[in-house]
Formats: structure tokens, sequence, C-alpha cells
């Protein structure tokens, strides 16, 4: 057997894609967000009642956040939930996407008192905290 097919098999066994589609629609939680990149741990599919154990991980590239320039730091914090559409899978992982209107964060909280954000209440991408005013900047879906 080549090495690549080693490393193929070895990928087959511990990155299971739990019938994750390319054009499905996933929720999951930020666990890492870089300058360029932004790791998920994708738990569930839209329209599947089953929760995915373990969680797949996702990845989301800059270029695949909107449809113009954004900075990372200014849509995805760490501990966000977020509602992303499949565009790839590969043997390295599951690519997503937040690039239309009704994909991006649905869940998060306040960065410094850790409350719950209201994101009805985003103006333009901004959302302030009600709880202690701060402003912050997120990639919203408008679902």
């Amino acid at each position: 057997m080549t090495a690549d097919k080693q490393l193929d098999n070895i990928f087959k066994k511990i990155s299971p894609k739990q019938n994750i589609k390319i054009g499905d629609i996933v929720y999951g939680k930020v666990r890492q967000a870089t300058d360029k990149m932004v790791f998920i741990n994708i738990d569930r599919v839209e329209g599947k009642q089953k929760v995915l154990t373990p969680s797949s991980d996702g990845v989301l590239f800059a270029r695949d956040i909107a449809r113009q320039y954004v900075e990372i730091g200014d849509c995805f914090k760490k501990g966000d939930v977020i509602r992303a559409k499949v565009i790839d899978i590969d043997k390295f992982g599951i690519k997503l996407s937040t690039a239309d209107n009704d994909l991006g964060v649905v869940k998060a909280n306040c960065l410094y008192c850790r409350m719950p954000l209201n994101l009805k209440h985003a103006i333009n991408g901004e959302i302030k905290c009600l709880n202690c005013k701060a402003v912050q900047k997120k990639k919203i879906a408008k679902v």
C-alpha cells in the first residue's frame, strides 16, 4: 500500500463526515479564529434531528465569510454559534461559507461580561451588549 493510500485510510477513520454533503446547512461553534481562517466544531445539520457525535471539524476561510472583504475578528469570536453552508469536503475536512445573508452568527455572548447578546438589535453588523453596553461586530445571520 502506498503512503498516500495509508494516509487516506487514516483520515477516513479519524474524520467521519457523518453524511454531511456539499450544499448542506450546518450549525457549529467557533473553536478558534485566526487572521486567515476560522475553525468550527460542526454539531448539527439543518433538517436532521440527530446531533453529530463526535462533532465534525469545519474550516471557514476569510474569502468565504462575506461577498466583500472583511476582517475575521470583526465577524466571529471563539464560542460563537454559526450557521454555514458546506461548499467542499476533502480528506482534510469540511470547507464552509457564510457569504449568503442568511448565514453567520446565530448565537453569541458578550466578550466582556459573557452575557448573551440579542442579535436582533444589531445595526450594520454592530451589536451593543444590553448588560455592559460594549459594542461588538459580528457577521450575523439574517434568519
